[in-house]
């Protein structure tokens, strides 16, 4: 079933009513996380929307479990034709390999259709739940089309297998710059996660998938953490210290100082967080210790590196940690 999309004003009304109690009346260049996007080793200055009370606040926290981004994550995105090529053999890799979640791309805003290979879908939901693992699905926004965004992300959601299977949770991947100007870039985010909010189903988990917390100040200088605080059940920064840090000691530090940033930023400091590493085909086991040890200290819910495809077994040996 398609949902029109709402208008803001009517979002953050409805968004208020549910914070407060009351009953809101119906109506009304990417590869997923996998791309490498601008990064630096220095936090940048928090930059504001230009309205900053035209969203809600971080006290409307919500309150859907975190639980399907709890624990060891493996990430699969639409161009691992070998994965979708065999969805049963993939999820008994996983779960040989100690996965408790699966993070599975259902489309990119590049591609045509709901879904760049529906049939598979269903095939890895019914493999993974049968596995005793969880999907969550993940959609890749362009931001310029906000009515496309919004149905392709609630097509997601509401996607079964033959089988009656579901996904989850679902999470928004942030990060295409198709929008040029970083406030209207912004505002849009804001406005597509609220609509997906208030119309997926009370209490269906979803995740913010972020750029890094330590990225270049010139790649994404405003998005609006407190506000996605506010709106979404778990962040899932993507920390890749590859290229930025090296060694046990260079990993550990540049996650710990991204699980700190998000927690400051989006003023929860309880908020769940699932940390995305790596890359992974880029990570030796040295750097990926580093990464478990501060993922452990700093009692995330969950963390990952991207991607499955590209972990080798001194990788996988190496979060095992995690499981």
């Amino acid at each position: 079933m398609r949902r029109a999309i709402l208008p803001l004003a009517v979002v953050v009304a409805a968004l208020v009513a549910t914070a407060c109690g009351q009953r809101v009346p119906s109506g009304g260049p990417d590869a997923g996380p996998g791309s490498s996007s601008p990064m630096a080793t220095a936090s940048p200055s928090p930059s504001p929307l230009p309205s900053p009370t035209a969203y809600p606040s971080p006290d409307t926290a919500p309150t859907a479990s975190a639980d399907p981004f709890r624990g060891l994550g493996a990430w699969v995105d639409i161009f691992d034709r070998t994965a979708f090529g065999d969805p049963e053999g993939t999820v008994a890799t996983l779960e040989a390999r100690g996965v408790r979640t699966l993070y599975l791309e259902t489309q990119s805003y590049r591609f045509r259709g709901d879904f760049r290979f529906p049939e598979p879908l269903g095939r890895f939901l019914d493999a993974a739940h049968e596995a005793g693992i969880k999907v969550v699905a993940w959609y890749v926004p362009g931001f310029d089309d906000l009515a496309r965004d919004l149905d392709r992300s609630l097509a997601a959601i509401d996607f079964a297998s033959p089988t009656g299977q579901r996904f989850d949770g679902f999470g928004l991947d942030i990060e295409v710059t198709v929008v040029a100007d970083p406030a209207e870039r912004a505002e849009r985010v804001v406005e597509l996660s609220s609509d997906i909010r208030m119309l997926a189903d009370q209490g269906y988990p979803l995740g913010a998938i972020v750029p890094s917390p330590l990225r270049s100040s010139s790649y994404w200088p405003i998005l609006p953490m407190a506000e996605l605080g506010a709106i979404y059940d778990a962040m899932l920064p993507m920390a890749y210290w590859t290229g930025h840090a090296s060694g046990e000691g260079g990993a550990h530090d540049y996650i710990s100082e991204s699980i700190q940033i998000v927690r400051d930023e989006t003023g929860r400091p309880g908020i769940p967080i699932h940390v995305i590493g790596g890359l992974a085909g880029e990570s030796g086991a040295e750097e990926i210790d580093g990464f478990v040890r501060a993922v452990k200290e700093g009692k995330v819910r969950g963390a990952s590196l991207y991607d499955a495809a590209s972990t080798d077994e001194a990788g996988w040996a190496a979060l095992g940690p995690l499981r």
